[in-house]
């Protein structure tokens, strides 16, 4: 292989660097060698305590959404998530660098007793010479074992939109146990439901906006979170999933800012979530030609649960 093909391989590695986990890059440089120091933390030590957030779900059940900050909302929402018996989210959204789009969907569902997740983005032409990986990836996470399994697949159904992407999914390939997949990872897939730690321990009420009641049974409000200080243990264990799936060698990242647009519903239920995330990949690989990515991030996430989810019009977990 020449050097010039060697650094067109370089150059499409970064295109696709977090198409996995859902990322959108968008803008390319040639230099850096490491990122910011990541988080020293554990995820019992970032969470909220367990008494307070049982003592807001229990308020939940006798009071209004009004009530409540835009942080404790967070914080029920969240919750409810762990114990309802069936919910499904969708995000959609689009990789776009050189003026390449890269469609991206993933789907996760807690039903009969697993956490399913899948992430998919087809391949496509980049700079008209190659083609770009396909992604196509589903992990099942079983709640009562606590083993988790990992398939690949084959698209039946590749667009014109993020919503039509389809995959018929092999057998699994590969299986983690609860130490393995915590050691990748830093939490269990029925922990990181949510990509981000929202709690007093990462976060402050400045962090929030004010909770508006929209006037048809939802409420919305924002979060903001910047700088990497803040945001390497918020972002614990989702910085651990962006540097398994991006393809450099000994990654690591610098966090930027984050904004985090929430709607619940009247239920003390995500609606929707919408991230824009700003951060910087690194790898010190004297083999990558392109050493440090600047990464923007954009999609939108979608909320269903029990009888809804059953009827809904999200792309079916197989």
């Amino acid at each position: 292989m020449t050097l010039k093909y060697k650094k067109i391989i370089s150059t499409l590695l970064v295109f696709v660097v977090a198409v996995l986990t859902g990322f959108t890059i968008a803008k390319i440089y040639l230099d850096g060698n490491a990122g910011a120091a990541g988080s020293d933390k554990t995820l019992a030590e970032l969470v909220e305590d367990e008494s307070t957030i049982l003592a807001l779900y229990n308020d939940s059940q006798n009071k209004d959404v009004s009530e409540f900050s835009a942080m404790e909302l967070w914080q029920i929402a969240e919750y409810n998530l762990s114990v309802v018996d069936y919910f499904k989210k969708e995000m959609i959204g689009s990789a776009i660098s050189a003026n390449q789009k890269l469609n991206i969907k993933s789907l996760r569902e807690k039903k009969n007793g697993t956490i399913t997740y899948e992430k998919l983005s087809p391949s496509v032409k980049a700079m008209g010479l190659i083609d770009t990986p396909k992604i196509a990836t589903q992990m099942v996470f079983n709640l009562t074992t606590k083993i988790t399994t990992v398939a690949t697949g084959d698209f039946v159904k590749e667009g014109p939109t993020a919503e039509d992407l389809e995959v018929d999914f092999a057998a699994p390939s590969l299986t983690y146990d609860a130490a393995s997949y915590e050691s990748l990872f830093k939490a269990l897939p029925n922990q990181m439901v949510m990509p981000y730690i929202i709690s007093s321990k990462t976060c402050t009420e400045d962090n929030f906006s004010a909770v508006q009641d929209k006037g048809d049974g939802t409420y919305y409000f924002e979060i903001t979170l910047k700088g990497h200080e803040l945001l390497r243990d918020a972002a614990l264990y989702y910085t651990e999933e962006i540097c398994y799936s991006c393809g450099y060698a000994s990654p690591s990242i610098t966090w930027d800012n984050v904004t985090i647009k929430v709607t619940v519903d009247s239920s003390f239920r995500f609606k929707t979530v919408s991230y824009l995330e700003n951060y910087t990949l690194f790898s010190p690989d004297p083999a990558m030609v392109i050493g440090k990515s600047a990464v923007v991030d954009d999609f939108t996430e979608n909320f269903v649960y029990g009888d809804e989810a059953t009827n809904s019009s999200f792309g079916e977990v197989t």
